[in-house]
């Protein structure tokens, strides 16, 4: 070959030597960003997958807070229904009560009319 087609020959090598380094400088650009985009794509599934998790725990604790709401009506209830039956107790005493009072002044006006109905006899006994 003589100089001119050796030198252009030369030449040519040269662009596609420097296109292939152009074009691997390129590519490694492409894979570091396809790496960076992985990486954030896994760090938006985990944040997902949190996001996820923190839901679910929101929906717990929305029930737990009903279910202490219910509790506490519960225990209110409880409250109300001891203070019920401790009424019904002193209201079952002063009823027993009554009755004794009743049967007292029963025995009250017994003793009345004995009285009564022995006061003439006493009075002749007497005399």
């Amino acid at each position: 070959m003589d100089g001119v087609g050796e030198n252009t020959l030369l030449l040519l090598v040269e662009r596609f030597i420097s296109t292939l380094l152009s074009f691997q400088l390129r590519l490694e650009t492409l894979l570091s960003f396809l790496l960076r985009l992985e990486t954030l794509l896994s760090f938006l599934l985990r944040l997902e997958t949190l996001l996820s998790f923190l839901l679910r725990l929101e929906t717990l604790l929305s029930f737990l807070l009903r279910l202490e709401r219910l509790l506490s009506f519960l225990l209110r209830l409880e409250t109300l229904l001891s203070f019920l039956l401790r009424l019904e107790t002193l209201l079952s005493f002063l009823l027993r009560l009554e009755t004794l009072l009743s049967f007292l002044l029963r025995l009250e006006r017994l003793k009345l009319k004995l009285l009564r109905s022995c006061r003439p006899s006493f009075i002749q006994f007497a005399q």
